[in-house]
């Protein structure tokens, strides 16, 4: 049996998971709802992972257009569920170059 503080990990990685699961809209969701959030350290983490996320979203979207690579979408989207998960899990979760954008806007 889980103990309350496996659950509540376990929410925070299902959490992180679903911001980057469906890209752009997940990260807008994420990062407008974060205001709402209590903890403000958490509530900073959630904007980040949320603007990381609409930009590996939107690369996603660009890639989709380009014929012949549709094995790369799959690619980045499973990127993004990996960041997800280390996120979730506590860990630095952070796309090259990416990352810097994030924290200016976070």
């Amino acid at each position: 049996m889980a103990t309350k503080g496996e659950s509540l990990k376990g929410d925070r990685v299902l959490t992180y998971v679903a911001i980057y699961f469906f890209g752009i809209f997940s990260g807008i969701v994420a990062y407008l709802l974060a205001g709402e959030m209590k903890n403000a350290k958490e509530a900073e983490r959630v904007r980040f992972h949320g603007i990381q996320a609409m930009v590996l979203g939107a690369v996603m979207l660009v890639v989709s257009f380009v014929p012949f690579v549709g094995i790369i979408w799959v690619l980045v989207w499973l990127y993004g569920v990996y960041l997800g998960y280390v996120a979730g899990r506590g860990g630095e979760a952070n796309i090259p170059y990416v990352s810097g954008l994030a924290n200016m806007y976070k």
